[in-house]
C-alpha cells in the first residue's frame, strides 16, 4: 500500500512485543513469579504456571528479568484474567528504551523465522 493510500490515523500509542515461548521474561513478586506472554510500556499478559487465583483490580509489583539478566520494576493491576493467563495494566511500567532493545533482540534470534 502507497503511502497516497493511507487515509487513516495510526492509532498505535505504544511498542507491543509477543514473545515466543523460549525466550519469555518473568515477573517475580511477592505472590509468586508468572511468565510474560506479551509485554508493552503500560500492560502486560501474564502466564498463570501454578493454578493461581489473580482477581481483578489486584496489585501486583515486582521485577521483570530480561534475557540478558536486565530487570525492570513494574507494578500495575490485574484487568481481567483470561483462564490461564491475565492481563496486567502498569502504572509503573517498562521504559520505551528497554521495550525497543527487546524488540532488536527478538528480530536479531528470529529473524529467520516465518510468522505466517
Amino acid at each position: 500500500m502507497g503511502e497516497e493510500e493511507f487515509k487513516g490515523e495510526n492509532t498505535r500509542q505504544f511498542y507491543r512485543i509477543n514473545y515466543p515461548d523460549a525466550v519469555r521474561p518473568r515477573l517475580r513478586t511477592e505472590k509468586g513469579s508468572f511468565l510474560i506472554k506479551s509485554l508493552s510500556e503500560h500492560g502486560a499478559e501474564l502466564i498463570i504456571e501454578d493454578h493461581r487465583l489473580v482477581e481483578p483490580k489486584e496489585a501486583i509489583y515486582g521485577d521483570v528479568t530480561f534475557h540478558d539478566g536486565a530487570t525492570s520494576f513494574v507494578e500495575g493491576k490485574v484487568l481481567r484474567s483470561l483462564g490461564d493467563s491475565f492481563i496486567l495494566h502498569f502504572t509503573v511500567g517498562v521504559p520505551l528504551k528497554t521495550i525497543v532493545n527487546e524488540q532488536r533482540y527478538l528480530m536479531d534470534q528470529y529473524r529467520h523465522v516465518d510468522t505466517e
